[in-house]
């Protein structure tokens, strides 16, 4: 399911920053988008708070890491 207002965004949002390791998320409506960033990310964690949040993940990728902090992109 895909987001599609402002308590959709802030339901991914508040899902994801609730993850361990979590520091940031920004959430986008207009590009279905969320971006993670923090340190020790572990996809599968985040994968499963957005999907128990009540939405799916249909795409991921890294998108810069180092051996502190990371981010990582989802299309939800």
């Amino acid at each position: 399911m895909g987001m599609h207002c402002a308590t959709c965004v802030s339901t991914v949002t508040k899902a994801v920053t609730k993850v361990n390791g979590v520091e940031d998320a920004k959430v986008n409506l207009a590009t279905a988008d969320a971006r993670i960033f923090g340190s020790n990310l572990k996809l599968k964690e985040i994968v499963k708070s957005i999907r128990n949040s009540g939405y799916d993940v249909a795409y991921t990728k890294t998108c810069w890491k180092d051996k502190h902090k990371s981010r990582r992109s989802f299309k939800t």
